[in-house]
């Protein structure tokens, strides 16, 4: 199985003793990669240290650890990491999430057996250890039952892709903190790469475990799209029902709370990625 010529790519930044979950399931596959390229985003924690004793103690697992001190946002670690690769098919996971044992073997399994796919799109379900996490899964996890494969852009928690299809694109774009596999995706499509949907490959993913931990991300992940400019109608819609709040429980039925929390921090990241796209914009044209 290792003449499969895959490589795992994984970001990581402060993971604390939840990196070892993820390299436990990574080194569990079914389908032993060919290399794991863990890339540190400049921990300030003991991640880097329980990353490489984790190699030293399973050397057969190809696991090499990315750590030369620079900081890096999402996107520039995952290019790191892939650059540095020596296989022609890339497999990207993300921290705070656990590969199933048979998603590595799922995600590529298009990419091995045959030349009609160059991406794979995995899927993600969520980890809920409390009743936030439960009552938020409902909300944020897809029915992968339900998802148009044919339109669906994957999330980087669970894709794999040609290396070549990667650099033909540039990679991952590094102007922005969140938004980057989106964005990635669209450039993908537009350069007329293959896209499989694989449901069977799955990673858990742990989701927010609080109010303040889910606005954090939902402003993140709004500033990011902000930011690159994606999907401004569907911000645009979350910003005036924001804005007109009783609307809410007309359209949607439960949970307003939670809902209504998602789409005020969607809508305060959008306005300051917008903000942040303008004034690059502006500081652009005044140096040209």
């Amino acid at each position: 199985m290792r003449n499969a010529q895959v490589s795992v790519v994984v970001t990581v930044l402060n993971e604390g003793e939840q990196v070892l979950r993820l390299l436990e399931s990574i080194a569990n596959q079914s389908l032993k990669p060919n290399e794991v390229i863990i890339v540190d985003g400049g921990s300030k924690d003991s991640t880097p240290l329980l990353v490489k004793d984790f190699a030293a103690s399973t050397a057969d697992n190809g696991i090499v650890l990315m750590n030369d001190g620079i900081e890096r946002n999402i996107a520039e670690g995952r290019n790191a990491g892939i650059r540095s690769s020596s296989c022609g098919i890339v497999a990207v996971t993300d921290s705070g999430c656990v590969p199933c044992r048979e998603w590595l073997e799922r995600v590529t399994a298009p990419l091995r057996t045959n030349d009609t796919a160059d991406v794979v799109a995995g899927v993600y379900d969520a980890v809920a250890g409390n009743d936030f996490q439960r009552r938020l899964a409902k909300i944020w996890i897809p029915d992968w039952d339900r998802v148009e494969g044919r339109t669906f852009l994957p999330s980087s928690r669970s894709v794999a892709f040609r290396k070549k299809c990667w650099e033909e694109v540039g990679g991952y774009p590094e102007a922005s903190l969140t938004g980057e596999d989106t964005l990635f995706d669209m450039r993908l499509k537009k350069h007329g790469c293959r896209f499989v949907y694989e449901p069977s490959a799955s990673v858990i993913w742990d989701l927010p475990k609080s109010y303040r931990e889910l606005w954090r991300k939902c402003v993140g992940y709004g500033r990011g799209n902000g930011e690159l400019g994606l999907y401004t109608g569907r911000h645009f819609v979350r910003f005036l029902l924001v804005i007109i709040p009783f609307v809410w429980p007309i359209i949607r039925k439960g949970e307003f709370t939670l809902r209504y929390l998602i789409n005020l921090g969607y809508s305060v990241g959008w306005l300051k990625g917008v903000w942040v796209r303008i004034s690059r914009a502006v500081s652009a044209r005044a140096h040209a």
